[in-house]
């Protein structure tokens, strides 16, 4: 399929977690980094996604784990406030790079 719909896919998940896990953020958080640019070294140029449509395509996921057909069920209330507010502020006011999503959810969590 869509690579940046699989890039997303999985920080997604890292991204939850890390919502579901505020102590564990900084390690989920390298993981995300690592994935990223694992990603990437697998790929040639010309294949890589575009980091814009990464960023749109986790904003719907993380608003599609809580409201959609397949919530996140490890999610309390407000771990599942926080990834609304997160998914929806990636959709509705975009940035342009996979790490300033990344400072969104870490800046979207309660401290």
């Amino acid at each position: 399929g869509d690579p940046a719909f699989d890039v997303a896919f999985m920080l997604n998940h890292l991204l939850l977690k890390r919502i579901h896990v505020p102590s564990a953020g900084a390690a989920l958080e390298r993981c995300a980094a690592h994935f990223l640019a694992a990603y990437r070294a697998g790929l040639p140029a010309s294949l890589q996604p575009d980091e814009t449509h990464v960023v749109a395509h986790l904003g719907c996921l993380m608003v599609s784990r809580v409201d959609g057909k397949s919530p996140a069920e490890y999610l309390a209330d407000d771990g599942r406030r926080t990834a609304r507010a997160a998914g929806s502020q990636l959709l509705l006011a975009p940035v342009d790079t996979v790490a300033e999503a990344i400072e969104r959810v870490r800046a979207a969590v309660p401290a």
